[in-house]
């Protein structure tokens, strides 16, 4: 189904454009910041090649949604109360990642 395919791409590359922003916080320890910036950027190339019907789109959506939750409970565990946007939007980008077609 390509609406949830594209449903996906938009999720993800959403969640990788919230990633690189954290950088923009002061007030968020400087590992999470870098972390952060690294997972926007590895969303944005998911994104990219889930998009182009790439072999490896669908995995890597579905893995950087994996990684952007446990980053977000890591997150929410350390006091940041506004990653619970991220671990839902982390949650519904690998669910769609998984209901979308495996491209061959």
């Amino acid at each position: 189904m390509p609406v949830v395919r594209w449903a996906a791409v938009v999720v993800t590359a959403l969640l990788g454009l919230m990633n690189v922003g954290t950088f923009t916080d002061a007030s968020v320890d400087k590992r999470l910041v870098a972390l952060g910036v690294v997972l926007g950027v590895v969303g944005l190339v998911a994104a990219a090649g889930l998009a182009l019907r790439k072999s490896w789109g669908r995995s890597a959506v579905v893995g950087i949604g994996v990684v952007n939750a446990v980053a977000g409970m890591v997150a929410q565990a350390k006091g940041i109360e506004e990653a619970w946007i991220g671990i839902t939007l982390a949650a519904l980008g690998a669910i769609l990642g998984l209901l979308t077609k495996s491209e061959s």
